[in-house]
């Protein structure tokens, strides 16, 4: 083998290296966009399942609380309706504040 032969012989195998390289390389940009496009897949599918149950965590939570709220509403008009009104205490009270006059 002359030493153009063998400088030759080298070259191929250089480019031949340089392709493997290249190839290896497109290769791993691609598993590397598969990784990632399944990735943000589970990662969609987990927030959409977590933003279903925090809703209905919500409106179970918000439901509850109007019922509550609605029983205690009706329970403090049913306490405030058997209060008696004086009204006369209360117009006397409210002379007194607003006039100034000394009767309450």
């Amino acid at each position: 083998m002359t030493d153009t032969d063998v400088i030759g012989h080298l070259i191929e195998i250089e480019a031949e290296a340089a392709n493997m390289i290249m190839d290896a390389q497109t290769e791993a940009d691609n598993r590397i966009l598969e990784a990632k496009q399944k990735a943000d897949t589970i990662y969609k599918e987990k927030y959409e399942e977590l933003i279903k149950t925090l809703e209905n965590d919500f409106f179970q939570q918000k439901s509850e609380i109007d019922s509550n709220y609605d029983k205690n509403f009706e329970e403090f008009r049913a306490t405030i309706s058997t209060v008696n009104q004086d009204k006369r205490a209360l117009n006397t009270k409210l002379e007194s504040y607003l006039f100034g006059s000394d009767n309450g």
